[in-house]
């Protein structure tokens, strides 16, 4: 149980560390998001469910659920591809409109370095869970 001296302390410290205050320390903190965004898997987030199930349904040999461990995986790693490709090409598009624009906030862009590596390994994840499932159904 935390005393009442350490609770004024922690309202205290939380009064100071509510998020950057400056537009520099606010476009830093934009960059990082921008940057480490495409890390974020598929799984975590809430409305995914659907899509995952009505694809890993479709990957089922004959609909046995059996495998849908497997297929599951499989359908989350198709939907991190497709989440993968979908922000690269709303980085692209974001970057050219703002080509002609000259006022327009440049915000540091992720490389294709490291978006390149989150894709990749979707793919390596799909491809792994799509021959687990083969090799676990037997049909080939």
């Amino acid at each position: 149980m935390a005393t009442d001296r350490q609770l004024k302390a922690n309202r205290l410290n939380s009064k100071a560390s509510a998020g950057p205050k400056s537009l520099q320390g606010k476009s830093a903190s934009k960059r990082n998001a921008m940057k480490h965004g495409p890390s974020i898997t598929v799984a975590t987030h809430p409305h995914i469910d659907e899509r995952v199930n009505a694809l890993a349904k479709s990957l089922l040999p004959n609909g046995d659920s059996k495998y849908k461990p497997q297929a599951i995986e499989a359908a989350i790693a198709q939907s991190e591809i497709l989440r993968l490709r979908a922000y690269r090409a709303m980085l692209s598009k974001d970057l050219s409109q703002g080509e002609d624009n000259s006022s327009a906030v440049k915000v540091e862009l992720p490389s294709n370095e490291i978006s390149d590596r989150y894709e990749w390994r979707a793919y390596s994840r799909r491809a792994m869970a799509l021959r687990q499932l083969v090799s676990a159904s037997g049909v080939a």
